[in-house]
């Protein structure tokens, strides 16, 4: 069975790779594809149900909005701390090499939210009639 890795070494990337669970010996393979964004961080990254795309969260450093209901002061990556300014975005899982978010183009990646409103993890669905 090939599975999927997801990984980051840092705030900074995140990197995709086949891993063999049915060997003697499981390992991860070479990375396929690499984000990399040096000006924000990323992170919750997820994959889509029929596993084209990598949805992730970016936005910039900093400390929680105690103001906001529901929020605690940490780093704005963490889940339930409010982060002005984070959007998610998706990429292609099936593109090879990697991808500076600050100098690609729009058919690189699609943002999928643009309010900054702390998104961080994306919701995938089945539209009705589509098979599993």
């Amino acid at each position: 069975m090939a599975a999927r890795s997801l990984g980051g070494r840092e705030d900074h990337e995140i990197a995709a790779a086949p891993i063999n669970l049915d060997s003697d010996d499981p390992a991860v393979g070479p990375r396929r594809v690499r984000i990399l964004d040096e000006n924000a961080k990323i992170y919750h990254v997820d994959w889509s149900p029929d596993s084209r795309f990598l949805s992730l969260s970016r936005g910039p450093d900093g400390k929680g909005d105690l103001s906001k209901p529901g929020s605690f002061q940490g780093a704005c990556e963490m889940v339930g701390v409010h982060a002005a300014g984070w959007n998610l975005c998706a990429v292609s899982a099936e593109r090879d090499g990697s991808l500076d978010l600050n100098s690609a183009t729009d058919a690189d990646f699609s943002m999928l939210t643009t309010n900054g409103f702390s998104n961080k993890e994306s919701a995938w669905f089945r539209p009705p009639g589509i098979a599993k």
